[in-house]
């Protein structure tokens, strides 16, 4: 299997935009901030930029499908993600760097537990063997 490399690019961008956002979350904390200021900074440039991309899209919106096909599956997605961050605000304020943010990374698991439950897909033996590490990983940092 090969991915693609503008996923790649993707990936890697994600990556370090996240590991910023851990950084510069801790960082807002030490320097005063409380939790709740934090998330609703987040929340209020997310729906700054929201506009921005609607107001582009507006513009091809029939063509973009922007509109179409939304379901509760969508709004749960931003109530989780949105609730989640709030609560990684809480422990990010009260505990260190280099343990919150590994055991917060940890979600994918998650993910793929209920996406072999619920969809029914199926995992090798490379991403159980993935898994088990993640899992002991959490557990050394924990223990």
């Amino acid at each position: 299997m090969t991915v693609d490399r503008v996923a790649v690019l993707y990936i890697l961008t994600t990556v370090i935009l996240w590991g910023l956002w851990g950084f510069f979350g801790k960082l807002a904390l030490i320097k005063g901030m409380r939790p709740m200021s934090v998330y609703m900074a987040e929340a209020c440039f997310g729906l700054m930029l929201g506009i921005v991309v609607i107001t582009i899209y507006s513009t091809f919106l029939e063509e973009s499908g922007l509109h179409k096909n939304w379901n509760i599956y969508g709004v749960l997605s931003g109530f989780a993600l949105a609730l989640g961050l709030l609560t990684y605000y809480m422990a990010l304020e009260g505990e260190q760097v280099h343990i919150v943010i590994p055991l917060t990374a940890i979600y994918p698991v998650v993910a793929v537990v209920f996406g072999v439950i619920f969809l029914q897909e199926v995992i090798h033996l490379k991403e159980i063997f993935a898994i088990t590490l993640i899992i002991s990983g959490t557990l050394i940092l924990l223990y």
